[in-house]
């Protein structure tokens, strides 16, 4: 998946900053393709490289908030995918979208670039909350995150909330001087920490398998799944904080009574047989809530976050290599 931040890097440089369980799912419901919608739509944003499998699986969930909203003037649901987040925050910032959801880290980006407003967490495959593990192969000789100056640790991409921003925070807390790099092989100071970034979670296992970087950075899921298939092969060296699995954003200039009657219905959804239909097929979507302390809070903890990673040499032109 392509994800370049060339407009929003310009936002930020300019100040802008403006309960369930898992249960067998119902007899899904009509996929209708979003170009055979004419009249007033609400209209779903997201990115992918693959356009139309994120239609075929989003669009239940489209019309269903389509249908729950036509007191409201809509007469239908529509996704629009694109490649970029540089294209989903001029969508946004067009009006063309209204509702976004993305991990906690671009979802705070993006709300930044176009004044989006967070208004709940995604339950997304189910689950409320995650976090990242930081690991290496058994057979290395680093036994904590003390011994990593002086080693590359694989990562992600740079806009990843699991991949970078939340392993990466760990480590500056944790006392480390990190330092993005262009190759796994190039030269590290003794006291530096460096990040490389595979561009994909498979890719940050890779490296790690083959000795080609020390450790490596990964959200549970992924971190869990690989124990599973290869016990023993892989070792845990530290564990971040949870964060949401994902935020919603509704662009800011939709009517506050459209605001409260998307809180609602995506709220209240999970209660309702078609909802629960509908969301199951969008990424095993199961609720839709508030974080224990709100969402606005949440993206204040990761503004602060981001503010850290902004000071890691090497972050912007990283950020600007991806455009």
């Amino acid at each position: 998946m392509k994800r370049y931040f060339g407009i929003l890097i310009l936002s930020i440089v300019a100040g802008i900053l403006i309960g369930c369980g898992r249960v067998p799912t119902p007899s899904p419901i009509s996929t209708e393709a979003s170009k055979t919608c004419a009249g007033k739509a609400i209209t779903f944003g997201e990115i992918s490289d693959d356009p139309n499998e994120v239609i075929k699986s989003k669009q239940p969930f489209a019309n269903y908030m389509a249908e729950r909203l036509v007191s409201l003037g809509y007469e239908c649901g529509k996704v629009k995918v694109v490649d970029t987040d540089d294209e989903m925050i001029a969508l946004i910032k067009k009006g063309e979208v209204d509702i976004y959801m993305d991990s906690m880290y671009p979802a705070m980006l993006v709300s930044n670039a176009t004044g989006a407003q967070p208004i709940l967490r995604r339950w997304r495959n189910c689950d409320p909350d995650y976090y990242s593990v930081i690991f290496i192969a058994a057979d290395s000789e680093i036994t904590s995150i003390d011994d990593l100056p002086g080693h590359m640790v694989a990562m992600d991409q740079v806009y990843s909330t699991s991949g970078f921003a939340l392993p990466a925070v760990y480590l500056i807390d944790h006392g480390m001087n990190l330092v993005i790099k262009d190759s796994f092989d190039e030269a590290l100071e003794a006291n530096e920490v460096g990040i490389y970034f595979s561009m994909d979670d498979k890719n940050t296992l890779n490296l790690v398998r083959e000795g080609k970087v020390s450790a490596g950075a990964t959200d549970d899921y992924f971190f869990t799944k690989w124990e599973g298939e290869a016990p023993g092969e892989l070792v845990k060296l530290a564990e971040t904080a949870s964060v949401s699995r994902q935020i919603v954003l509704v662009r800011f200039d939709l009517e506050g009574d459209v605001q409260k009657a998307i809180i609602h219905e995506l709220s209240n959804a999970n209660l309702d047989p078609a909802g629960l239909a509908a969301m199951k097929q969008d990424a095993d979507t199961c609720k839709y809530d508030d974080t224990p302390f709100g969402v606005e809070a949440a993206f204040s903890q990761m503004q602060e976050m981001h503010n850290k990673i902004m000071e890691i040499p090497g972050w912007r032109e990283a950020t600007i290599k991806d455009q």
